[in-house]
């Protein structure tokens, strides 16, 4: 008797992820797994014609701030609508859990310009009870949680700008082994944001012995992306040698303007390193600009004891002058990041204490002023919205961009939250366009890889590299989760004027064997999962 199954999907040009050629052929899903492709000879309850598309493997987002979102917001539309079926949380050092009492008011503060207004209150404290909270929002999407580092931190030492003492690196190595055993899949660092740069490398290395024990991966926001971007590189590349853990370096470029170029040196650094037998990769998201807070652009001491240490800090008139100093008059290095991209190529994407400033570049608040005054006017403005707002600065080389696109140990990813297109406030383009615009811009319109080797670069390879050894490949046994797309129209719509516009060309996607969008619309069915890692 002929097997029957739940769904077949006919007559697609199989890109399977694993970057050999497309062929012709079809699908067949019983419940959430692949049980035939190629030739199906199953019957099914359902079937699905893809004549005319690719059906590759659901889009593996490595380097995500969905969890952030995810509860607010469990539809995950902006992921969904791009063909992404599983999201890599926590990155950059900052994550929702673990909390401790005794700094807790200064984790939500610090997070608040990435949460949305709807975000409900932190009410778990270990990771274990945070992954739960994240399964009863039941995310259309898969998640895959990591416990940032930054995060840890906070809730031994709060926001001290100090070395962590011995006992404060024990408790940070129990919080890191419980995280791991709640079924997080690595650490991330975010070295260049307060209080992970705050850290020294004594620090780090007392934690990954606990990602050795755990064979955890270690991602990380290096503590510089300009002038010791090759130190931080190398830095990132001895911890994972040194303790044979997989290494992710997280949006890999080289900025603002006097850097441009550098990452022709740091790519050949990650070439060697795997040559040794370093596992390590990096990551890039497909544009020009970067988005983060716009405190960012303050020195790291300047946010010593979080936001509220900082508004004080702007507060005071001796301190204050200290600040203006540093951003008019900076004395080289990672500070000049203002001076070198310029007021008019900073934009303002969220701001919900002065939303008028929405779209707009921080020319429009600082004016055709002398340097001095351009500052006194930012941090008025700055303690005029609390501190609480996200930033778009376009400091990167397109040249730089596609040369970290084309090399083979890169992923691209899109550093992104889940995002509401109706909510207020703007975001970066990448939010709703980085996997189309990789497909249909730099692949087809651009004709810098092929199809094949574009599709791996989102499915396979990131699996492989989290270590999701049932995802990220069309083949009988797998996870049934796969996005469908018109070859010819598949191109981002989102741009840094109007980012919240979904692609074209998408046909459907079905995540772990149920459809989520059909037709091009999505149905808002949420199957997905939060992935646990196995624990030893």
């Amino acid at each position: 008797m002929t097997a029957m199954v739940d769904l077949v999907i006919k007559n697609g040009l199989v890109v399977d992820g694993s970057g050999n050629p497309a062929f012709r052929g079809d699908v067949a899903i019983e419940g959430d797994t692949l049980t035939e492709v190629g030739t199906v000879t199953a019957r099914a309850r359902r079937t699905l014609d893809a004549g005319g598309m690719v059906v590759s493997p659901g889009f593996i987002d490595i380097h995500t701030h969905a969890d952030m979102g995810i509860m607010a917001c469990p539809e995950a539309p902006n992921y969904v609508m791009q063909g992404v079926t599983t999201a890599v949380t926590g990155n950059c050092g900052l994550t929702l859990a673990p909390c401790s009492e005794a700094h807790l008011a200064e984790l939500e503060q610090y997070l608040k310009p990435f949460l949305p207004s709807t975000m409900p209150a932190f009410t778990w404290r270990s990771f274990g009870d945070f992954i739960a909270v994240m399964e009863t929002a039941r995310p259309a999407i898969n998640l895959v949680p990591m416990v940032g580092h930054g995060t840890l931190r906070i809730a031994v030492a709060g926001f001290e700008n100090r070395l962590c003492t011995k006992d404060e690196l024990e408790s940070m190595g129990r919080l890191l082994d419980e995280s791991l055993y709640d079924g997080c899949h690595g650490l991330s660092t975010g070295l260049f944001y307060p209080p992970g740069s705050y850290s020294d490398l004594a620090e780090l290395e007392a934690l990954f012995p606990v990602l050795e024990k755990h064979d955890a991966f270690y991602s990380s926001h290096l503590r510089s992306e300009g002038r010791y971007l090759e130190e931080s590189v190398r830095e990132a590349i001895a911890l994972g040698e040194k303790y044979g853990v997989s290494v992710q370096l997280s949006h890999h470029k080289a900025s603002p303007q006097p850097n441009w170029g550098k990452v022709e040196k740091t790519l050949a650094l990650i070439r060697e390193a795997r040559s040794r037998g370093v596992e390590v990769r990096c990551d890039v998201y497909p544009y020009d600009g970067s988005s983060t807070t716009v405190t960012a652009l303050l020195p790291p001491e300047a946010l010593e004891g979080g936001v509220p240490g900082l508004l004080a800090r702007i507060a005071d008139p001796d301190q204050r002058k200290a600040l203006v100093g540093q951003i008019a008059n900076p004395q080289g290095g990672d500070d000049s990041f203002i001076r070198d991209v310029g007021w008019d190529n900073i934009y303002i994407v969220s701001c919900p204490n002065g939303n008028e400033i929405e779209g707009k570049s921080l020319s429009s608040v600082v004016g055709p002023l002398p340097v001095e005054n351009q500052a006194e006017r930012f941090l008025d403005w700055l303690l005029s919205v609390e501190g609480e707002a996200l930033m778009v600065a376009r400091a990167m080389s397109e040249a730089d961009v596609e040369r970290v696109l084309l090399d083979p140990d890169s992923i691209v990813a899109s550093d992104s939250w889940v995002s509401d297109p109706a909510a207020p406030g703007k975001c970066h383009p990448r939010a709703y366009g980085t996997f189309p615009r990789l497909i249909g811009h730099y692949a087809r319109e651009k004709g810098l890889l092929p199809l094949e080797k574009a599709v791996r670069k989102i499915t396979g390879l990131p699996a492989a590299k989290i270590g999701l050894h049932d995802r990220g490949l069309i083949a009988p046994g797998m996870k049934a989760d796969l996005a469908l797309f018109d070859p010819e129209r598949f191109l981002d719509g989102a741009t840094y004027a109007d980012p919240k516009r979904y692609p074209s060309g998408l046909n459907a996607v079905v995540i772990n064997g149920k459809i989520v969008v059909e037709e091009g619309k999505n149905s808002g069915v949420r199957p997905g999962n939060v992935i646990r890692k196995s624990t030893r």
